[in-house]
């Protein structure tokens, strides 16, 4: 492999490499339009692919009512993950004998925004992949971490959140589940 890819630079030349946005202006309205729904169908194949992953990941959750996970993605590549739970060091049960929710469980953005600000990446620009939509608390932290776009599957029945990243000009997309997303 590393023998093609040093034949095929040894017989490149600078001149014949012509950066893809300088052709731009050369193509029609029609292939333009043609291939920005190809892109669309690209970012809406990948997007389905990370919530499936994210979907995966949920399932880590020890929580009983509802499993939400969710992923963080830059520049291609996953730099954070988290699902819902409680803190690192309590007991890994989210409900309490009436079946409420413990006031003290994170929410997966929640873990995954935390997460990143442990390591050395930063979100700024990332896309966050969640399996249910953010909570006002969390859309707050996705604001100021620097999240420019949000993808959620299912639609929180408190939509305070989503109004108030609408508010903040994030990007949203909501892609509902179908099960079709298996098969591909």
């Amino acid at each position: 492999m590393a023998e093609l890819v040093d034949a095929l630079v040894s017989n490149t030349s600078d001149s014949n490499i012509v950066p893809v946005r300088s052709r731009l202006w050369a193509q029609s309205s029609n292939q333009m339009s043609e291939q920005t729904t190809s892109n669309g169908k690209k970012q809406l194949a990948i997007d389905k692919r990370y919530l499936r992953m994210a979907r995966i990941w949920a399932s880590n959750s020890y929580c009983e009512r509802r499993k939400v996970g969710a992923l963080l993605v830059k520049d291609k590549m996953i730099i954070s993950d988290g699902y819902n739970g409680t803190p690192s060091g309590f007991e890994n049960k989210c409900e309490d004998e009436n079946d409420t929710t413990k006031t003290y469980v994170l929410h997966a953005e929640a873990n995954a925004i935390t997460k990143v600000a442990k390591s050395n990446n930063s979100s700024e620009g990332s896309t966050l992949y969640i399996t249910t939509s953010p909570c006002m608390e969390c859309a707050k932290l996705i604001i100021q971490a620097g999240i420019t776009r949000v993808v959620y599957e299912e639609k929180y029945r408190i939509t305070d959140g989503l109004d108030l990243l609408e508010r903040a000009t994030i990007n949203m997309e909501h892609i509902k589940w179908t099960g079709e997303e298996e098969k591909g």
